[in-house]
């Protein structure tokens, strides 16, 4: 094959775990697949029975390409976002990212995503796993996703209520 398009794109959505936490989700929207049926070349070789046989390829390729295309868009309309959404339930929403140190990326509302930005908003809470959640004596303050003021291009913000968990 020498000319395929496959393209799809992430719609983000929050689901509810279990223990009935709000965390990121993920779905696949814009889903292409594309193969070039001239692309395939399917030979039969053999008597004159495969030489009856090769006048029919041209239905056999349609059907070869209309399989592939199949399966290719099922595996990311649907195995794709489950799998990353197994993923992300596996860990709670909690990033484990020093030993008893976690970070809660509880989302309140799904990813927000432009042409020009990406934005996750999060709890952002840091947590030793063996004391449990103690949640700060502050209010959680509004954020923002961008400072456009700002010429960086990669932003990140952390508020008082989320270094004041760690103290």
């Amino acid at each position: 094959m020498n000319t395929v398009k496959i393209g799809f794109a992430l719609q983000f959505k929050t689901q509810i775990a279990p223990d009935g936490r709000q965390i990121m989700m993920v779905d696949t929207v814009d889903i292409i697949v594309d193969i070039n049926r001239n692309d395939i070349k399917l030979h039969i070789s053999g008597n004159w029975l495969s030489d009856i046989g090769s006048i029919f390829t041209i239905f056999f390729k349609g059907t070869v390409v209309d399989l592939i295309n199949t399966a290719v868009y099922g595996a990311l309309e649907s195995t794709l976002p489950n799998v990353i959404n197994a993923s992300l339930l596996a860990n709670n929403g909690y990033f484990h990212f020093i030993p008893n140190w976690w970070w809660d990326w509880e989302s309140p509302s799904p990813a927000i995503v432009s042409t020009d930005d990406w934005c996750l908003p999060i709890k952002g809470l840091l947590l030793n796993n063996l004391i449990g959640e103690v949640i700060p004596d502050v209010a959680i303050p509004s954020m923002p996703c961008k400072v456009t003021s700002s010429a960086s291009q990669l932003q990140g913000f952390a508020s008082t209520w989320a270094i004041d968990s760690l103290f």
